[in-house]
């Protein structure tokens, strides 16, 4: 089956967590022997080489490509709006509208169905649709819950959420199915915009479990060696610069400076620490954004999620969970991902951490209990191939 995929923002190579699942679920839903062309729209998150700003091709499996759209007008207000306000690019439709890229239109028509990623290009992509094919969305998140959380009282914060909501609302009434990532989310757009259930599907977030394993003792010390941090006990947080993480991060300066044991060190890895590493901390240390996560998931003995906004759930969670890692979450981090307070993570009030981390660092045994229940539960509910199955699932109901 022809599957045209429509993303608001550059896609390949992912490098943090919205587009990690679009290309991971891609991948998978062509080795079940679907034909994917991805129409991604703008730049990935610190992409700096957009080959000389134009549009390009990436052939990126078998049956899965890639046509990068670039249009420069909207990467420059892309860089005066969204980027200083941290808000999604709600307008990339209306610069569709507006340029109408006739690869696009080509596609639409040459698809057998289409899914499109978040509710911005969703009307054009509609409008676009002649023939009529089925189109699901793929939500992500509750995009009015979590630009909320972001704007709060930035200027023109009403207007915003004004639209958002708009094309939200057009987006989940007009597609033939909607994906959550989690049953939070299900009832979020049951309850918020009177959408039926039985078009409501939940596939999670996931993660490669085939590529992100545990480490044994030997490999990790070794790495730790490598770094510089042996001896040290690593506590690992990941993210992008993205509000709920960039207020995570804050919080774990506050609760690390009540820290007793002098062994622990903190990593924050990715650029959600970008707002912080001019100051230096006794415990510790932002590397900015790393070519390989995977490296950083090995050297460390315990993972945090201390998220308190946002929505949808937290990759980086199942990717720790894959790493066997003993994770320290909030309630609200743990959403979408049915880990079990002490059976596969601590799950407490952030006011808790300090001690649940020291707690996990004391005892080995019940960290490896928990990290072991905690990487079985990705495997047997969270790998990317199996999150795929459930969206194929859907496609064949449609098709």
């Amino acid at each position: 089956m022809k599957i045209l995929d429509v993303a608001p923002w550059g896609i390949y190579p992912p490098k943090y967590g919205g587009p990690n699942r679009i290309n991971n679920i891609n991948l998978e839903l062509a080795k079940l022997g679907h034909e994917i062309l991805l129409f991604s729209q703008g730049l990935g998150n610190n992409e700096k080489n957009i080959k000389n700003f134009r549009s390009w091709t990436t052939k990126i499996d078998k049956n899965y490509s890639e046509f990068r759209y670039v249009n420069l007008l909207e990467l420059g207000v892309r860089a005066l709006m969204h980027y200083p306000l941290k808000t999604p690019p709600i307008f990339s439709g209306s610069f569709l509208k507006i340029f109408s890229p006739k690869i696009l239109s080509k596609s639409i028509d040459n698809s057998d169905l289409i899914i499109v990623e978040k509710p911005w290009q969703f009307e054009h992509v509609f409008k676009k649709n002649n023939q009529d094919k089925p189109i699901i969305i793929d939500t992500i998140d509750v995009e009015y819950f979590r630009v909320q959380s972001i704007l709060k009282n930035k200027p023109f914060s009403k207007n915003i959420l004004d639209i958002v909501k708009d094309k939200e609302q057009f987006a989940v009434e007009n597609s033939d199915a909607v994906l959550a990532v989690s049953e939070e989310d299900v009832k979020k757009f049951s309850e918020y915009y009177g959408i039926s259930k039985s078009k409501l599907h939940v596939a999670p977030n996931g993660v490669n479990t085939k590529k992100i394993k545990p480490t044994d003792y030997d490999e990790k010390e070794n790495l730790k060696s490598k770094y510089g941090f042996k001896n040290k006990t690593i506590v690992l947080f990941t993210g992008s610069e993205y509000y709920p993480n960039i207020e995570a991060v804050s919080h774990i300066i506050n609760f690390s400076k009540s820290l007793k044991n002098e062994n622990i060190l903190i990593l924050i890895v990715g650029s959600c620490g970008n707002q912080f590493s001019h100051k230096k901390y006794n415990n510790i240390i932002f590397t900015g954004i790393v070519d390989k996560i995977e490296d950083y998931l090995k050297i460390a003995d315990i993972a945090l999620n201390p998220i308190l906004s946002g929505g949808g759930s937290n990759i980086k969670l199942f990717e720790y969970m894959a790493a066997g890692l003993p994770i320290v979450t909030t309630y609200f981090g743990a959403r979408g991902s049915n880990l079990k307070n002490n059976v596969d993570a601590i799950i407490s009030d952030i006011a808790d951490f300090s001690k649940n981390i020291e707690l996990i660092a004391d005892n080995e045994d019940f960290a490896l209990n928990i990290g072991k229940n905690a990487r079985n539960l990705a495997v047997e509910k969270y790998s990317w191939d199996s999150v795929a199955k459930k969206i194929d699932n859907v496609i064949n109901k449609l098709c």
